[in-house]
């Protein structure tokens, strides 16, 4: 039997499939009554990522330029909350061809589906990222929440299954040098050192 999602299939621009029905683009912008609430996948390759955080947390999320993002968050750019808590290292990389699962792209679900992994074993007051709160001074919000248990559930079926067993595990070190990888940690041990001048990271009450 065939499994039950839609590949996106561009047949000419401006139309692409959706999973739910053909959505035509006007001067490159989504039709926003086709559209609305709508995230538009492209057969295009993404990174979703786990970062090890100071203090026993992480982040989790995803990205289409990884040594780029992962610049930025070792840096002090990046999200917010690894503007708060300094990344130590890069944990684990998964690479996917993005496709659309109905309203979302595949590679959104992935990686709210790892950050729930990550939240089983760790809790959730230690992850961040993947609709699991932006800062760590708050919670996800209420849409959040309900996304996260949509994306359990959808994790439990053959679709949801399939998603996880497309994504392909990148060993590191094929991804970035060694002389790259040595410069992300030595910018994450500096932000700690100098975070033992700063304010304390802010707990949730």
């Amino acid at each position: 039997a065939k499994i039950g999602f839609s590949l996106l299939l561009p047949i000419r621009d401006p139309t692409y499939w959706t999973g739910i029905g053909w959505v035509r683009v006007h001067n490159n912008l989504i039709n926003k009554d086709a559209a609305m609430g709508m995230s538009i996948a492209k057969q295009e390759t993404y990174y979703i990522y786990v970062l090890r955080l100071e203090g026993g947390r992480w982040y989790v999320g995803s990205t289409k330029s990884i040594e780029r993002r992962m610049r930025s968050h070792f840096s002090r750019g990046g999200a917010i909350a690894t503007r708060e808590c300094c990344p130590i290292s890069i944990e684990t990389i998964y690479q996917l061809t993005d496709y659309q699962i109905r309203t979302d792209c595949a590679h959104e679900r992935a990686e709210v589906i790892i950050a729930m992994q990550i939240a089983l074993q760790h809790g959730p007051q230690n992850v961040r990222g993947a609709k699991h709160g932006k800062s760590w001074a708050e919670n996800p919000s209420p849409n959040n929440l309900r996304d996260i248990e949509r994306y359990r559930c959808f994790a439990t079926t053959e679709e949801g299954r399939f998603l996880m067993a497309s994504l392909k595990q990148v060993p590191i070190c094929e991804l970035f040098e060694e002389p790259v990888l040595q410069r992300f940690a030595t910018l994450g041990q500096r932000r700690i050192a100098d975070r033992r001048l700063s304010p304390p990271i802010p707990e949730l009450v």
